[in-house]
């Protein structure tokens, strides 16, 4: 009889206990690290989802911005905080374009991470310097081949997706150009408004504005198809660069060992939040693209994902700085 009252006991324990985890989460306030500095498309897309997650859950939801290092940095101090919820990497193309660009990385972004849900793809936009005479992919190429390796372009880094995004183009066309990198895309962008370049790849959310105020020329943008925000902006597909697509898939990860419950808990309100048209809206006023997966899809395309942009860091011959 008592092994009987035992076994029932640890039953009624075993289904109380997950429904109690997650009715009780959260309970204090959740961080969102991003790994780039303000004004990105990843850390505006952080800062609508901590508006939103807030009112969802009830409690308060900070931003924290911890650029350095290409993403290495937030990416590593995410993976070695505790699995409770508690803290999240607003997660980008970077997570796996670090795998392929470093030769050792301080964690593995993919078994020391859960995929919570992917949310958006930030596209880019191949904008000139109004001083540099312009309008087209096709006439930046004529100018590429007449001057071999003498056209500048500007990039956030070496390894970034702004700095594969012109390798893969050049590389498709049978050019060359000199690349000059940043520390970020901020000074890269101001560089190539200011002239001191000749052409870069930028966020649209970040040049958008640059572009309807003619201080940059738009040539054309890394998507499939059109951008919303840049309608008139043809893709490189259609500038002769068929295939051509490069984006920058957004998402929310938290460290390995999540509990599932917490996991279907934000997971269930992260889809309620980009299920909703105000999440769109958003999303078109920055140039972004909503692009939700749940849980399983978003971990499912990890191999996908990393495969890609291994073959584009061979392809630019992109060192890690």
């Amino acid at each position: 009889m008592m092994m009987q009252l035992r076994w029932l006991l640890a039953v009624l324990l075993a289904c109380v206990v997950p429904t109690c985890l997650a009715q009780s989460f959260p309970s204090r306030p959740i961080r969102l690290v991003v790994p780039t500095s303000p004004g990105t498309a990843t850390d505006l897309t952080a800062r609508y989802l901590a508006e939103h997650l807030m009112r969802e859950l009830g409690v308060s939801v900070l931003v924290e911005n911890k650029a350095g290092a290409n993403g290495i940095i937030a990416t590593d101090a995410v993976a070695k905080s505790p699995p409770d919820g508690y803290t999240l990497l607003v997660a980008a193309s970077t997570h796996y374009i670090n795998q392929a660009l470093y030769s050792k990385l301080p964690y593995d972004p993919v078994a020391d991470f859960t995929p919570i849900a992917r949310v958006n793809a930030a596209y880019l936009v191949l904008v000139t310097a109004k001083s540099f005479p312009v309008t087209s992919v096709a006439e930046l190429t004529a100018k590429m081949r007449a001057q071999r390796g003498a056209i500048t372009y500007a990039s956030a880094g070496s390894g970034s997706s702004t700095h594969l995004a012109a390798t893969l183009m050049t590389s498709m066309l049978g050019v060359e150009a000199l690349h000059v990198p940043y520390k970020g895309g901020a000074q890269a962008l101001s560089d190539t408004i200011g002239g001191q370049v000749q052409f870069s790849f930028t966020a649209i959310a970040q040049a958008a504005t640059h572009i309807k105020a003619d201080k940059l020329t738009a040539l054309a943008i890394t998507g499939a198809r059109r951008n919303r925000s840049l309608p008139n902006v043809p893709t490189l597909a259609q500038s002769g660069l068929a295939g051509y697509e490069i984006a920058s898939k957004l998402g929310l990860m938290a460290p390995r060992g999540l509990p599932a419950e917490v996991l279907d808990r934000l997971g269930a309100v992260l889809g309620k939040i980009v299920s909703d048209k105000a999440f769109t809206d958003f999303c078109e006023a920055q140039g972004l693209e909503v692009d939700y997966a749940d849980a399983l899809a978003y971990a499912g395309a990890a191999d996908k994902e990393l495969q890609y942009w291994r073959r584009i860091v061979t392809i630019s011959g992109a060192k890690a700085e």
